[in-house]
């Protein structure tokens, strides 16, 4: 009688076949979780750089509400990259752009208020929108900042001045 031999184990085709089975899916699978990673690096930095870019203007926009007036006195530079004023509080307040930071200077100390900046410009206009040339026609103050790091990001504020001109005299809060 002729016995029947039982195949035990793999043949070496099936063991191939399964090793690159595995590594096909192993390969699609790293590719897919490589780029979600590349991706959360990205919004990460890019989240970071607007946050920088926000607070920044955010801190701007407040101080330069608190512009005592819009006189020569008190509006002491302003150009298209720089812009000195002294506050309600008697203090002189200065934003320029030196290399890629901003620098802030508060009474004559000197701090940065954001790196990796790539443009600062200041606008001033008048009431009517159009450029203003001297202080007490400024009625806006317009702040484009560029920041930039591994993309570019813009960011505006328009700061629309309290009542430098004394046209709300009257007025009171309630």
């Amino acid at each position: 009688m002729l016995s029947v031999r039982k195949n035990r184990g793999f043949t070496l085709i099936e063991v191939i076949l399964v090793i690159i089975l595995v590594g096909i899916i192993a390969g699609i699978t790293g590719n897919l979780i490589l780029f979600g990673a590349e991706s959360y690096t990205v919004q990460y930095d890019r989240r970071d750089l607007m946050y920088q870019a926000k607070t920044a203007l955010s801190r701007m926009d407040k101080e330069i509400r608190m512009l005592r007036s819009a006189t020569a006195t008190d509006i002491l530079t302003f150009t298209a990259t720089n812009l000195e004023f002294v506050d309600i509080k008697d203090n002189t307040i200065e934003y320029t752009l030196s290399g890629s930071n901003i620098v802030r200077t508060f009474n004559g100390t000197a701090d940065t208020l954001n790196m990796n900046v790539s443009a600062l410009t200041f606008s001033y206009l008048k009431k009517d929108g159009t450029a203003a040339v001297s202080a007490s026609d400024i009625w806006l103050i317009s702040v484009d900042l560029t920041v930039s790091d591994s993309e570019t990001i813009r960011m505006r504020t328009r700061v629309f001045l309290r009542d430098v001109h004394g046209l709300y005299t009257n007025w009171k809060e309630v």
